[in-house]
């Protein structure tokens, strides 16, 4: 097995493990918000990284045992994601912590990254506004509504965010399948 292991396309399975993972993020609702974070604000990166991890760690532990005769590891390490992101969209943190009432306010946050990020559009008041309403869990739609665009503008600031973070859109459509 290791050599299958040693073998792999480590780069283009982790990036295809963190968009399939994003996609199973982005679609839940989290910490009583539709479209928030999960608990710990971990991203479908981490869980990506998590999975593998569990993969390598399984000759030691005796958990988590990929068998190439049966599937892939790609599908395997899904699975691994899938199971992962579950268990936290049923733990006791996602279900009992309840964001504030008030919203985000940009000018009482303490986290620079994201104080950062809202400077740097500071010229666009949209994509601030954006920023804001998603950070408050709003949906795309509600977002849409909120600033008064249309579809188009709203596919542009997310596009302006997606470069400012150098990410990667995900695709249209991701099967979730292999249960």
């Amino acid at each position: 097995m290791r050599e299958l292991l040693d073998g792999q396309d480590w780069d283009d399975t982790i990036e295809r493990l963190t968009a399939y993972a994003n996609f199973l993020v982005g679609g839940l609702s989290w910490l009583q918000a539709r479209a928030g974070l999960p608990p710990g604000g971990k991203s479908g990166e981490d869980y990506a990284m998590e999975a593998i991890r569990k993969l390598f760690d399984s000759e030691r532990t005796g958990k988590r045992k990929w068998d190439p005769e049966r599937v892939s590891l790609y599908v395997f390490l899904k699975g691994v994601v899938r199971s992962d992101v579950s268990t936290d969209v049923d733990s006791v943190e996602n279900a009992n912590t309840v964001r504030p009432k008030d919203g985000f306010d940009p000018e009482h946050s303490d986290d620079s990254t994201l104080l950062e990020v809202i400077e740097s559009f500071s010229g666009e008041p949209n994509v601030v506004r954006a920023i804001e309403l998603y950070m408050d869990g709003e949906t795309d739609e509600a977002v849409k509504c909120k600033l008064g665009v249309k579809r188009a503008e709203l596919n542009r600031i997310k596009s302006c965010l997606r470069d400012y973070f150098d990410m990667k859109p995900l695709p249209k459509q991701v099967r979730i399948t292999n249960r």
